[in-house]
């Protein structure tokens, strides 16, 4: 009887957290989660017990399953976990919360389950699926056989800061429905949706969380070549121009940015660890030969007149430091030497970003 009794009362809970149900079936143990992360960002930085945990995290969403039965760990480092699975899988757009749920038993062992809390159905999901695909597919098809990693990330881009409007009150502003359904989306909508696009063209990407000017920010570290890079595509979109007349204009002066230079106005306060990122090569105005570091009118002015002569809406410069930026913005601007090389004649207005020393003569 005392045999008995001691049975019974080792399968009664003594410790139970709120959140997903004891009587819920078909928790999949964590032993078959597939490794489908490997290689990403956030999955590379954590051990070997978070790593599993954020296997089975990753097969449940995916699978739109109920519960899975995870190693157990404490409630912060579950949600860190949950989360690095969301920063590498933009994807995934039908979650963004969970439940979990752990129990103690009186031999001391530990029991603890994942459970999704999802913000549609199955059905609602492959919806929003299909038609995220078909624009998606539209975008990447913009892209050429063969193109390399700046090709492609400038491509998608241009899409995204022309094509996506910033809205701060738009519907499901933190994920990819907004981007690519809703053509209305704010940073994290924009971020993730670089992402995901990059991510279909083979390109290493991850999102970063922080504050940019004091306020809550998302935006993109990019491995391009081989080497990592800071993108603010939401900074990128015209609606950040001062609210001057910007046509087709694109702000590329946070396009494949250093840390030194993402951190003028940017900080990153997230659980990750990002890399220090010191390559230029891949830096737009240094990839398509717009930056400068000599004042010389006619060098500086011959990209103006190029920009002008085929049809661009606008032209950006950048150099190298404050008195050759301040000698361009004096020059061009000021003394209106800009007329020697603009030969439309038509308005024209000027976009500056002082602290990377970035000049836009937007043609109108």
């Amino acid at each position: 009887m005392k045999k008995l009794l001691s049975l019974i009362l080792s399968l009664i809970f003594v410790m139970s957290l709120t959140g997903c149900s004891s009587q819920k079936t078909g928790a999949t143990a964590v032993s078959i989660a597939p490794k489908q992360s490997e290689g990403k960002y956030a999955y590379m930085c954590l051990e070997d017990k978070e790593k599993k945990v954020y296997d089975s995290m990753y097969y449940t969403l995916s699978n739109h399953e109920e519960v899975v039965q995870v190693e157990t760990l404490d409630d912060e480092d579950m949600k860190k976990v949950f989360f690095c699975v969301l920063k590498d899988h933009p994807e995934v757009f039908w979650c963004s919360s969970f439940n979990r749920s752990s129990t103690k038993y009186t031999d001391g062992s530990v029991k603890t389950e994942f459970c999704p809390i999802y913000s549609m159905t199955k059905q609602e999901r492959y919806d929003y699926q299909e038609k995220i695909d078909k624009v998606a597919d539209s975008w990447l098809a913009k892209i050429p056989a063969g193109a390399d990693d700046y090709t492609k990330a400038k491509i998608l881009f241009d899409i995204l800061t022309t094509e996506v409007d910033y809205v701060s009150d738009s519907e499901e502003n933190q994920n990819i429905i907004s981007t690519f359904v809703n053509k209305q989306t704010v940073c994290q909508g924009y971020a993730k949706a670089f992402q995901y696009l990059l991510n279909k063209t083979g390109v290493e990407s991850v999102l970063v969380k922080g504050k940019a000017n004091g306020n809550n920010h998302a935006w993109n570290l990019v491995k391009l070549d081989g080497e990592y890079y800071h993108f603010d595509v939401t900074w990128g979109n015209p609606s950040f121009a001062d609210n001057k007349p910007t046509g087709t204009f694109i702000n590329y002066a946070y396009f494949a940015v250093t840390t030194k230079e993402i951190s003028t106005n940017h900080i990153i306060q997230d659980d990750l660890e990002f890399p220090e990122c010191t390559a230029t090569s891949d830096n737009y105005f240094v990839h398509e030969g717009l930056y400068f570091d000599k004042a010389n009118a006619n060098i500086v002015g011959d990209a103006i007149y190029t920009a002008d002569a085929n049809n661009k809406s606008f032209v950006s410069v950048k150099f190298a430091d404050d008195t050759t930026y301040n000698w361009a913005i004096n020059y061009f601007v000021t003394q209106r030497h800009v007329f020697d090389f603009y030969k439309s004649r038509n308005k024209l207005f000027l976009h500056k970003n002082d602290e990377l020393r970035v000049m836009s003569l937007i043609f109108s």
